[in-house]
């Protein structure tokens, strides 16, 4: 399995601890989405829409591991 924890040392600027706030609900908005007869598709959308609502974008370009 893969993971991780994003945390915060020290005082960090608003946006930064937003930034934070909303990648981790979007990883909650995504697992809701993961539910028989949904696709990747799906999923990733529910994520785009709840990130670019909250102000911010997701990367498109340069992404995965390997």
């Amino acid at each position: 399995g893969d993971s991780a924890v994003t945390v915060a040392v020290g005082r960090i600027a608003q946006e930064a601890e937003k930034l934070v706030e909303v990648t981790r609900e979007a990883l909650y908005v995504g697992i809701r989405q993961a539910v028989v007869g949904n696709r990747l598709t799906d999923i990733s959308h529910a994520v785009q829409v709840y990130v670019e609502a909250a102000g911010f974008s997701v990367v498109t370009e340069f992404v995965g591991h390997g």
